[in-house]
């Protein structure tokens, strides 16, 4: 049986974020739930793109504890990025 992940911001599919800098940004995810061994696909736009000055985003799946599961790095092309990553076999089942 596979274990079921839910991301905290899919509750309505889309999910607005407050960067570290004034740049408010968009992410939108391909689907509601996944399970261990699914691929993630995500999409970050760049709400108000004069307030963006950096070509890299920083992007950290946390759990439930605040605790930093996995990070990636992802060039802005644009003002939006976009990026995937395979939930691990050893992720307990909660929301992140």
């Amino acid at each position: 049986m596979q274990q079921l992940l839910t991301l905290l911001c899919l509750f309505s599919g889309l999910f607005e974020i407050q960067a570290q800098s004034p740049a408010a940004l968009h992410v939108h995810f391909d689907r509601e739930y996944y399970a261990v061994g699914d691929d993630v696909w995500f999409k970050v736009y760049a709400l108000n793109r004069d307030s963006v000055k950096s070509k890299v985003l920083y992007v950290d799946w946390v759990d439930w504890k605040g605790e930093v599961r996995s990070s990636h790095k992802l060039l802005l092309e644009n003002k939006s990025a976009a990026g995937d990553f395979r939930i691990p076999p050893d992720w307990e089942e909660g929301l992140y």
